[in-house]
This record gives structure tokens, C-alpha cells and sequence, in this order.
């Protein structure tokens, strides 16, 4: 499901009539009109940010997203500045013959035997915009309020417009 759904479910939740009005919903991400609404739109703004403030808080307390990566260790450290992806938490270190390493993680890198290791580690998502949301996991429903939300083409539709969910 890409943000943008997750922005239309939401504003429909929180019955944002205007929001869902304003045909910011309808048009392609690149139209000219669409990017106008996301720079005028200050509700718009604060919807995407308090979807990737949720996106955060499940991906780092509940369901981590979990990162391999090879990475070399010069003069016993892995600085944090070499890690592809924002760290949460070290997962494993292992060597290329995927045996345990033992590392020590400080404030300014990971301090482990100078080589060539697979580095696991969970990792903070970067934030994810309107335009160029490229999530490719599709037909996931969202729960809210113990229950399955309508199908998104009622939604489309306007079946639920105007109506208590």
C-alpha cells in the first residue's frame, strides 16, 4: 500500500471532507496540481508526516526491518557513517564464513577484528513521500478500530463520504 492510500484511508477515518474534496487523491503524483496541494496544503503536510511518524514507530518498536550488509573493519571500527541505512540495533556480525563475531558497540562505531564481515542490523525507515512512494507491497488492509476498512474502490467511489466509520 503506498502513502498516498494510507493518506486517503486516513483522511477518510478522520472525515477530512476537504481533504478528500480537493481532488488531491485523484490525479497522478506528478500532475502540477498534486504538487501545488502538497506545497499549499498544510493538513496534507501534517497527514504524510503522521503517517511516516507511524511508519517509524512500528518499523523501530514492533515489526523491525532487518538490513544485510558487507562491510569492512580498518584498525578495529566500523564507523556508523558507513552503514547504508540509518542503525536502530545490531542484529549479528559474522565472518564471511558466517561464524559469530564478537563486537562492542560504542558512540562513534562498532569496534570488532579488523576484516571483511556481514553486518545484520534493524534500521529506521527513511520517510516516505506523496510523489515517489515506491513501495511495492500491495492489497495489505489496515485495521482501525478492531475492524477491516472498506475496500479502497468504495472509498474511491464516495460510498463512505459523509458517513460515521
Amino acid at each position: 500500500m503506498k502513502i498516498r492510500d494510507i493518506a486517503e484511508l486516513t483522511a477518510v477515518l478522520l472525515q477530512k471532507h476537504d481533504l478528500l474534496a480537493g481532488g488531491v487523491f485523484n490525479g497522478e503524483p506528478q500532475d502540477d496540481f498534486v504538487k501545488s496541494q502538497l506545497a499549499d496544503n498544510r493538513e496534507l503536510r501534517l497527514l504524510i508526516r503522521c503517517v511516516n511518524l507511524v511508519l517509524k514507530e512500528v518499523a523501530c518498536d514492533y515489526i523491525q526491518l532487518i538490513h544485510r550488509q558487507t562491510m569492512t573493519a580498518v584498525e578495529g571500527k566500523i564507523d556508523y557513517g558507513d552503514f547504508e541505512k540509518t542503525l536502530l540495533e545490531i542484529k549479528s556480525v559474522k565472518n564471511l564464513n558466517g561464524e559469530d563475531v564478537r563486537y562492542f558497540a560504542l558512540p562513534d562505531y562498532v569496534a570488532v577484528e579488523d576484516g571483511v564481515f556481514e553486518v545484520s542490523y534493524a534500521f529506521v525507515p527513511q520517510d516516505k513521500d506523496f510523489r515517489r512512494d515506491k513501495s511495492g507491497r500491495q492489497g495489505v488492509r489496515i485495521r482501525g478500530g478492531g475492524g477491516v476498512l472498506p475496500d479502497q474502490r468504495q472509498l474511491r467511489r464516495g460510498a463512505y463520504v459523509g458517513k460515521a466509520l
